[in-house]
């Protein structure tokens, strides 16, 4: 899976292709402390939303969902531990 490619088809549109969101509209991810934090907390908003974020249960697969997150979690000044289909799946 190629998770830049699933960002920038899936999430760009929102949060920016360098990451930084739209202020007072869409949170930046670059240095987002819920990106810091753990890919679990990651992978519950994508898989519940949060906000105006929406769902992407039945959108994404599991490994879609981990490929995006790895990115995420590792693009631009973010550096975080990556997480498995299988870890989301658990959740």
């Amino acid at each position: 899976m190629d998770g830049e490619r699933l960002f920038l088809d899936n999430c760009a549109e929102c949060h920016q292709v360098d990451g930084r969101g739209v202020a007072n509209v869409y949170p930046a991810l670059d240095g987002n402390e819920t990106v810091a934090g753990s890919g679990a907390d990651v992978a519950l908003v994508l898989i519940i939303g949060r906000g105006e974020m929406p769902s992407f249960r039945g959108a994404l697969s599991s490994a879609e969902m981990a490929a995006v997150i790895n990115y995420v979690r590792n693009a631009w000044s973010n550096r975080g531990e990556p997480i498995s289909a299988g870890e989301i799946d658990a959740l």
